[in-house]
């Protein structure tokens, strides 16, 4: 069942990305900002506009430059997520351990607190796929 979801998360993103590529539609603008969390501030990409929002998780020792080519892309048609976890790139440390637990409600509050309401579509890297 996992296996079958994961293949159509990337089927969706290839055919996205695909579909824009034919057209030859110009990138969707990527904006950046800090989203607070509760007791730190984690980095935001942020494309285009509609729903569902696709999300992408970057892996291990990864950040929001992972996405940086697919994130304009996707937003040309809905609205496209990226971000850093705490203590990745710009995004701040965030007090106690890193279990997925805790990453995983983090990544709800910033979507909450970012205006993004479900359905997402949720695309992970490496160990992002765990956490998606």
């Amino acid at each position: 069942m996992k296996t079958s979801r994961l293949f159509l998360t990337a089927l969706f993103c290839f055919s996205c990305s695909l579909i824009a590529n034919l057209f030859g539609a110009e990138p969707a603008a990527v904006s950046t900002e800090m989203i607070d969390v509760g007791d730190h501030k984690l980095k935001i990409a942020r494309s285009g506009s509609g729903s569902p929002t696709v999300v992408f998780e970057a892996g291990g020792g990864q950040d929001i430059s992972t996405w940086s080519g697919i994130l304009p892309r996707i937003g040309e048609i809905t609205s496209a997520v990226s971000y850093a976890r705490a203590g990745r790139g710009a995004s701040e440390l965030g007090r106690g351990p890193r279990t997925p637990t805790i990453i995983v409600e983090e990544l709800h509050t910033l979507l909450e607190r970012a205006g993004y309401k479900p359905p997402y579509i949720l695309v992970g890297c490496t160990m992002g796929g765990a956490y998606v």
